[in-house]
């Protein structure tokens, strides 16, 4: 029987779930936040913690007075400043003829689309933001031969930047055909299986990396290694309507959600690129 009530509580919740289901990038952002954001314009504070050093000193040193610094912790901000609307249709006779849950239906399509949206957006930001040291260019035709030392270029350039995948959760994003061909190589033979291979776009384990194949990485021509926590992602919807349409049979479906994303200069190292000319 069809679906004949959009209630707007019911469809907001759907629709966040669904999003959360499709999202590949973002999860490797930081979001604790986002309660300190209302609308768009805002200026959401991130803590940034300094550096640890240990200072070399000779043995006559050993027993003298040790050189005491502080632990400041600083802040940096970044300006909210991306708006997303929504604003659909939706008539009477649609929900008559539909055999599905109407409900369901609109919140999965809109809630994928988000996801979407949101997952383009955090990538090209965390392309954006990679450190200069950790930006490759080998400028290489890839083939099924060449494919694994080229994904070592990114892991190793996190390693030389004191990030080791093998203590610490470092995710590969990739575009479909780069995934592809790596399987052709054989190279994903015998690695890790299990709960994680059956996530979507979880392809496995490549050298203590996540490796996820995702079309928000399309057209880039990189690979986009991303130490996890190391960008920052906020959103919040503004405001979800569901309205009988005066003067028709329908209702009109609106929401706007404000969100933004950035790395942090400071974290630029925590991320590489390795491009290539083509696949």
């Amino acid at each position: 029987m069809a679906n004949t009530i959009i209630l707007r509580e019911n469809l907001r919740d759907k629709i966040a779930l669904f999003r959360d289901q499709n999202f590949v990038v973002v999860p490797f952002f930081n979001r604790e936040f986002e309660g300190d954001l209302t609308k768009a314009g805002d200026t959401v504070l991130v803590e940034v913690f300094p550096d640890t050093a240990w200072t070399d000193k000779t043995v006559a040193d050993a027993g003298e007075a040790i050189t005491i610094t502080d632990f400041a912790i600083t802040t940096e901000s970044f300006q909210v400043l991306k708006v997303a609307q929504i604003g659909q249709r939706v008539k009477d006779i649609e929900k008559v003829r539909s055999n599905l849950n109407l409900q369901n239906e609109l919140a999965k399509r809109i809630g994928y689309n988000q996801a979407l949206k949101f997952d383009t957006y955090a990538t090209a930001q965390a392309i954006a933001g990679v450190g200069t040291a950790n930006i490759l260019v080998p400028a290489t035709v890839l083939t099924a031969a060449n494919i694994y030392n080229h994904f070592l270029l990114g892991t190793t350039a996190l390693i030389e930047a004191n990030i080791d995948p093998m203590s610490t959760t470092v995710a590969a994003f990739v575009e479909p055909k780069y995934a592809a061909l790596l399987k052709q190589s054989g190279i994903l033979d015998g690695t890790d299986s299990g709960l994680d291979m059956r996530k979507k776009g979880f392809i496995g384990m490549l050298d203590g990396v996540r490796l996820y194949t995702t079309n928000s990485m399309q057209s880039k021509d990189l690979v986009l290694f991303m130490q996890d926590k190391s960008g920052h992602f906020v959103d919040q919807l503004n405001q979800l309507d569901v309205e009988k349409e005066v003067g028709a049979f329908s209702h009109i479906i609106t929401g706007e959600v404000v969100y933004d994303a950035k790395i942090m200069t400071s974290n630029g190292l925590r991320l590489a690129s390795v491009n290539y000319t083509a696949i």
